[in-house]
């Protein structure tokens, strides 16, 4: 009897414990309750944190060594940084995407606020991908891309479009530069580069600078081999048939100077797959040459005065009109690249 009322007085100080724990339970429920659920609230819709935004801006203090058979062009300019917490350091979170740059820091404020502004000179040969396709008509768009080494989630890069300009001492020879605009990319990468579990993204900058290349009739200078090459070919055609020898000599000649015109072009532009006014102007030029000679060696060989019984000197008068055509061709490929 003694053990069971023992066991029966433990059971109920339990209770009375439970009981005393659940009555202030329901008090502090009552009190703090709508605070705790506006605390949980504020926190479940904060979020993942946002990254933070670097105001960027660029001023082009010099442009260079446009190069469309080197792939290149060097330019000098001054980047800025704005950023609003005071801890981004261009010499370490900043990459410029280039054949070889410098990043030389110019200037570095810390404000009341704890934001921070950070100045840099960044010199570079930067690698262009040059559309000649209308060479030497050409528009351009010049890329310079800067990126942050930080995750995307961390940092981001936001254009400062205000300040951001061309100094009006850059000049460029025998081009135009007309404007300057910046834009905000993503770049992903699809590697974690060794330690990362994940491919990371990365905000970058994109510096685009249009130019042209100036136009004046000068431009016939670039084309003289095709064209002095084209007009001796056409000149065939005022000699007599009889004169073999002759038409072939000069036939053979205007081949070398198209040949040279040739050369000349693609040291200057470089490789480009795409089909544009070189090619054009050199597939029509070569056509003439190669129609002339095998018409020459046609009539040469033909019997009677006739070739499939077409009198020679009426084959002559289609070669001529067949010659027409291809400098009428020549004249549209010049006008589309000038107009187009």
């Amino acid at each position: 009897m003694q053990a069971a009322k023992s066991v029966g007085g433990r059971r109920g100080h339990r209770c009375s414990n439970a009981g005393w724990m659940i009555s202030w339970a329901w008090v502090i429920a009552g009190r703090f309750g709508p605070l705790l659920l506006a605390i949980g609230l504020a926190i479940g819709a904060a979020g993942p944190a946002q990254a933070r935004e670097i105001k960027a801006g660029v001023f082009v203090s010099s442009l260079s060594s446009l190069s469309p058979s080197d792939g290149s062009f060097r330019i000098s300019a001054f980047l800025w940084f704005s950023d609003p917490e005071g801890t981004f350091d261009p010499k370490a979170e900043l990459e410029v995407l280039a054949r070889s740059a410098t990043v030389q820091t110019i200037a570095r404020k810390t404000f009341d606020d704890g934001s921070s502004y950070s100045a840099v000179l960044v010199e570079a040969v930067v690698n262009q991908a040059y559309n000649v396709r209308k060479y030497p008509f050409d528009d351009q768009t010049l890329l310079l891309l800067i990126e942050t080494t930080s995750d995307i989630e961390k940092v981001a890069f936001v254009p400062d479009t205000k300040d951001s300009d061309i100094a009006d001492f850059v000049s460029v020879p025998g081009w135009t530069v007309r404007a300057l605009t910046l834009e905000s990319r993503e770049a992903a990468y699809e590697t974690g580069f060794g330690y990362r579990a994940e491919s990371p993204t990365f905000s970058r900058l994109a510096i685009n600078i249009d130019v042209s290349r100036n136009r004046s009739l000068l431009f016939l200078e670039k084309f003289t081999g095709f064209l002095v090459a084209f007009f001796i070919t056409a000149m065939v055609f005022a000699i007599p048939v009889k004169e073999f020898g002759t038409r072939i000599g000069i036939s053979t000649g205007s081949i070398f100077a198209a040949v040279f015109n040739r050369y000349r072009l693609e040291d200057a532009v470089g490789y480009d797959a795409v089909f544009g006014l070189v090619d054009q102007i050199t597939l029509i030029t070569f056509s003439a040459i190669v129609f002339t000679m095998a018409l020459s060696v046609a009539i040469h060989n033909s019997q009677d005065g006739l070739l499939f019984g077409v009198s020679t000197a009426r084959l002559n008068r289609l070669g001529l009109i067949v010659i027409t055509v291809h400098a009428l061709l020549l004249a549209i490929c010049f006008a589309w690249a000038l107009l187009i």
